[in-house]
Order: C-alpha cells, then sequence, then structure tokens
C-alpha cells in the first residue's frame, strides 16, 4: 500500500482558523449578562426575527406569481396563434394578453415591495439598532451590506419586475400597433410610465428613524 502522505508538507494554517478578538469579547459578555435583561432583548429579536421571514416569504410568492404571471401569458398567445391564426381579432387578443400581463406584473411589484419590503425594512433596521445598542449580540443585521452600494438589493428587485413587465410591453405593443396601428403606442407608453414611476419609488423607499 502507497502511503500518500508521504513527503506532504505538514499545513500551518490552523483549521477552523481562531475566532476574531470581537467575537472571543463578545461571548466574555455574553456570558456576564443579566438573565432577565437577557430574555428581554432575545424575546424582541426573536419576534423580528419571525416578521422578517414572513415578510420575506410573502416577498418570494408575489415575484414567483409575477413569473406564472408572464408564462400565462405566453400560453394565451400560443393558443391565440394556433386556433386563431386566421382570424384578425388574434391581435387585438395579444394586446389584451400583453396588457394584462403588464397589469398584473406591476400590481405584484407595487403590493411586494411598496407594501410588504416596507414592513421588512421596518423590522430589519429596529433589529440592527439593538444589535448596535447591545455590542455582546452577534451583529449579522448590520453585516448585509452589499458590495454593490445603496439600495443595491431593491435595484435587483426593481430590475426582475422590470425585466418581466418589459416582455409584457413588448407584446401588447406589437398586437396593439396590428390591431390600431401607431396609435395603439399610446397603451404600452402608458404602462410603461407606470413602471417608471415604480421603479422610482422602489429605490426612494425610506424607514423612518
Amino acid at each position: 500500500m502507497v502511503d500518500i502522505t508521504a513527503g506532504a508538507v505538514p499545513s500551518k494554517v490552523k483549521f477552523p482558523p481562531s475566532a476574531t478578538p470581537e467575537t472571543t469579547t463578545r461571548v466574555e459578555r455574553l456570558t456576564k449578562i443579566d438573565k432577565v435583561e437577557f430574555d428581554k432583548i432575545w424575546g424582541i429579536l426573536v419576534e423580528c426575527g419571525q416578521q422578517e421571514r414572513h415578510f420575506n416569504t410573502l416577498q418570494s410568492v408575489y415575484r414567483g406569481l409575477a413569473s406564472t404571471w408572464l408564462l400565462a401569458m405566453f400560453g394565451g398567445l400560443g393558443f391565440v396563434a394556433k386556433e386563431m391564426a386566421a382570424y384578425p381579432e388574434k391581435w387585438a387578443l395579444a394586446c389584451g394578453l400583453g396588457v394584462a400581463a403588464a397589469i398584473g406584473i406591476l400590481l405584484l411589484w407595487m403590493l411586494d415591495v411598496l407594501v410588504y419590503h416596507r414592513l421588512l425594512l421596518a423590522y430589519f433596521e429596529d433589529g440592527k439598532e439593538i444589535e448596535r445598542a447591545c455590542d455582546w449580540l452577534p451583529p449579522f443585521r448590520n453585516r448585509m451590506k452589499s458590495p454593490n452600494g445603496r439600495n443595491a438589493v431593491r435595484k435587483n428587485i426593481a430590475g426582475f419586475y422590470a425585466g418581466l413587465a418589459t416582455a409584457a410591453v413588448l407584446v401588447a405593443g406589437f398586437g396593439a400597433c396590428k390591431w390600431l396601428g401607431p396609435v395603439g403606442l399610446l397603451i404600452p407608453a402608458l404602462i410603461v410610465l407606470w413602471g417608471v414611476v415604480l421603479f422610482c419609488k422602489t429605490l426612494r423607499i425610506e424607514v423612518r428613524k
């Protein structure tokens, strides 16, 4: 049998690595904290965490619905293309499917970001403040800072909904042009304007201190 460790250079790196001095100090302070005070603060943090998970789950559901909404539009377009290819009303139906999908996606965007995300941020910001006030708590909320700068998460969320809505608007615009001519572009233009307003509101969400 060959010894696979023969000639190997002994590793000088400790695994797992030692805890940072900040973590060690935090653990030492935790052992000295009064139990009554600990229970009160921990109870608040547990409630914050439960509400954060609740609203985060709701947001995930809405994003799944938005994707399903777009897929349903393409399914409807497939039916129209197959069953109504010889009818002139097919462009009106295509426009209607695109408009319905775009409006549905924008409404889900409003509920997701302008309602539930704002509620999520309220609990998240309170959790961050408690972590800053109690130096014995692990500051994982304060470490959740995106390397891409301010509002990076909301920009990604807005980009997700904007991408879905853009696909629906393109379908609505193409169908409207075939159905009504150039004047039909007013329909997708209004939807685009609504989407731009939502995008700006998404980036300007602030939580009161």
